[in-house]
This record gives structure tokens, sequence and C-alpha cells, in this order.
């Protein structure tokens, strides 16, 4: 019987520690936001609000669980950096909503001979998702988007 009851619990034991390691990383998105943030080359940077998300970006609230923001406070300047974490299971959601957000913000920057640079920027946007966490990376004119990309794979090691 003790034999018995010692197999059960160490099965019991593997079954509870399969299930603590589901595979998800967690990340603090403040800390996401500040590891990429740089790479933008933001000069004047103001936080992103859940109206900016909804009605500027025209991203789904109800997909995503908290955000952290910043874009440039300086008409025609492309810089934007935005980190989401979706509710679980919509982080591809919300890449695919930010992904359009990028098509549009270029094609708008197109629309003015002044903002060629900012739209050129716009239309090398990253956006890159590790599970439920997206980070949108739109990088100032004259940044080089090897540093983003470099900021985003060390932000999700």
């Amino acid at each position: 019987m003790k034999k018995y009851i010692a197999v059960v619990l160490a099965a019991c034991l593997a079954l509870v520690c399969l299930c603590a390691c589901s595979g998800k990383k967690t990340y603090d998105i403040q800390e996401l936001l500040s590891a990429v943030e740089a790479s933008a080359g933001l000069t004047d940077p103001v936080d992103l609000t859940e109206e900016d998300l909804n009605y500027d970006m025209g991203l789904t609230m109800e997909n995503i669980d908290s955000f952290a923001g910043k874009t440039e406070n300086v008409n025609g300047a492309s810089g934007r950096v935005l980190v989401v974490k979706a509710v679980s299971g919509k982080g591809e959601d919300v890449k695919t909503e930010l992904q359009s957000y990028v098509t549009s913000r270029a094609e708008f920057l197109g629309n003015y001979e002044e903002f060629a640079g900012a739209k050129a920027q716009a239309e090398q946007a990253r956006v890159v998702a590790s599970g439920d966490y997206v980070i949108l990376v739109m990088a100032n004119e004259g940044m080089d988007y090897t540093a983003v990309d470099e900021a985003i794979e060390a932000a999700f090691a």
C-alpha cells in the first residue's frame, strides 16, 4: 500500500511540475518599454493613452490586458514605441492590428512631401510578438533599424 501511495504521489508531483511549466514567459511591460525606447530616437516623448490605442491606432481594447508606450510629441514625426500584454491567446490579433496601423501611418505620412523621411521610417517599423506580448517600434527619422532589432531581441531574451 505504501508503494502504491508513493507512486501516486510521484505521478501527481510530475503532473504539477508539467503544469507549472506552461512555457509562457512573462515580462514586465515597463521594462520592455525601457529596453527598446532609446532605439526609436524619441526626442520629445509623451505617454500613449488608451484613447491613442483605440482611436488613433485602431486597436481592439478588449484584446489588451495592459500596455505602456511613448510617442513623439512632434507633428509628422514617426517615432512611437508600444508594448502590449495581450489578453491570453490574443497576441497575434494585436500584432495584426499593429501591422495594419503601421501601414496606415506610412500611407498618411506619404500624403505630405515634407514627411518623406518619417514615411520611410514608418514603412520599416517593427512589430514583434512573443506569446501574448507585442512590441511596436516605429523609429524617428535618422535612426537605424539594426539597433531597433537588437533592442527587441535583447528585450525578449
